[in-house]
């Protein structure tokens, strides 16, 4: 199969990475699908049938590319941007994308909700929940930065789950902020 029929056939698996990622805006899922394409042509490249499935093969290669595509992007180096003081979840919302009319406004206004909610999870919590959704990494990547295991990551992001559930029930049920502060969450 000639390269160019393949990169057509391999479309779908790119947009299926990329959409895993959850991109942000239109912009960066364009860059990252472009990424994805470099990336499924050096695996269709190095790929050695004898090694297994190429497509569990070109899952990796893809995500690869796309994050050092990203990385090399992003001009705080790895070490420093895990230590560094994280921006504060207003300047992660969508307001970038609202001003290029990439999300409408209701979608702005639930991510105002979410990244509002996110406001009264302690630090650790709110960076694994922003570091999982917002830029896709996963937990044993979270786990590396933290000097924690994947499993560990995992706890913690289901204690950061329950924590916005609970907070939504107290919405919901109109209950005073006094008893919706009232809840603690541990790490």
């Amino acid at each position: 199969m000639n390269e160019d029929l393949a990169l057509q056939s391999g479309l779908p698996l790119v947009d299926t990475v990329v959409h895993s990622m959850r991109p942000a805006s239109a912009t960066l899922r364009g860059d990252m699908r472009s990424s994805g394409m470099v990336g499924l042509l050096k695996s269709l490249r190095s790929y050695d049938p004898s090694k297994g499935g190429f497509e569990v093969y070109a899952r990796r290669r893809i995500r690869g590319e796309i994050l050092d595509d990203l990385r090399s992007a992003d001009w705080l180096p790895r070490s420093a941007r895990a230590k560094a003081n994280p921006p504060t979840l207003v300047s992660l919302t969508v307001a970038s994308d609202v001003q290029s009319h990439d999300v409408s406004p209701i979608d702005a206004a639930v991510s105002n909700d979410v990244l509002g909610s996110l406001e009264t999870l302690p630090d650790r919590l709110r960076q694994i929940m922003i570091r999982h959704y917002w830029f896709g990494e996963s937990f044993t990547e979270i786990g590396k930065l933290f000097h924690l295991t994947g499993v560990r990551i995992g706890q913690l992001h289901s204690q950061a789950i329950r924590a916005l559930r609970r907070m939504e029930e107290c919405e919901v049920e109109m209950l005073s902020k006094a008893s919706c502060s009232a809840f603690q969450v541990t790490q």
